[in-house]
């Protein structure tokens, strides 16, 4: 399964590391989602769970983006959710998107989840048979410039089991000491910390654009 996390109406506050949070507006973000969608149904046939927690805008019609995906989980009318969404820690909000996903799907759920963040799409050189199912994780990795950290764009966790094993060990050991921490060291730390075993791929076959300079990267 796919799980995306996305947040089409974004607020206005700065993050930790940015003055900007997007540059992009919410038609365009909107755009962006159905393109991460529609870009699993082309490359692959995989049930996708979609996490949405924007701030309240009326003149999004999200029925585009709910038609086509097997789950939403609209998690933007709870005030005091979004409000911890709006907070400067980007990946403190996305860690909680997705401990709310988790909370929907059955513990014995055994086949991999593959994490796509949204405004970004698979294209022709993304293969599934490149993610070792068998590994606790599977992503590619980040050497230079900082600390060793795994691309949090997509990675696979091997089942639903270790996802939680991954989202608990975050908010009892790392969030209790370090806020500003960010999504590429938490599957780092907590891989090498809880000694799972970690898939490293060269190329994962996606791209998009970074949200606070519409720069496009490829992974």
């Amino acid at each position: 399964m796919f799980l995306i996390t996305s947040v089409i109406t974004p607020s206005k506050n700065p993050l930790s590391y940015h003055s900007t949070r997007s540059v992009f507006s919410p038609e365009q973000r909107l755009a962006q989602t159905i393109e991460s969608i529609e870009s699993i149904r082309k490359y692959n046939d995989q049930k996708i769970f979609l996490v949405e927690c924007s701030n309240k805008n009326d003149d999004i019609d999200m029925r585009s983006v709910v038609d086509r995906v097997d789950v939403y989980i609209d998690l933007s009318k709870d005030d005091r959710f979004v409000s911890e969404i709006n907070q400067p820690n980007k990946s403190w909000a996305e860690l909680l998107m997705i401990g709310r996903c988790l909370e929907h799907l059955p513990s014995n759920l055994e086949e991999p989840v593959l994490k796509l963040s949204g405004r970004y799409a698979l294209n022709e050189n993304f293969k599934s048979i490149n993610l070792n199912k068998d590994a606790d994780l599977s992503c590619k990795m980040f050497t230079q410039h900082g600390p060793m950290r795994c691309c949090s764009v997509l990675y696979q966790m091997k089942n639903v089991s270790m996802y939680r094993d991954f989202y608990q060990f975050c908010i009892d050991a790392l969030f209790q000491h370090r806020y500003n921490i960010s999504m590429e060291e938490m599957l780092y730390v907590w891989c090498v910390n809880t000694y799972k075993s970690m898939h490293v791929i060269d190329s994962l076959g996606c791209q998009g654009r970074i949200a606070v300079t519409g720069n496009f990267e490829t992974y």
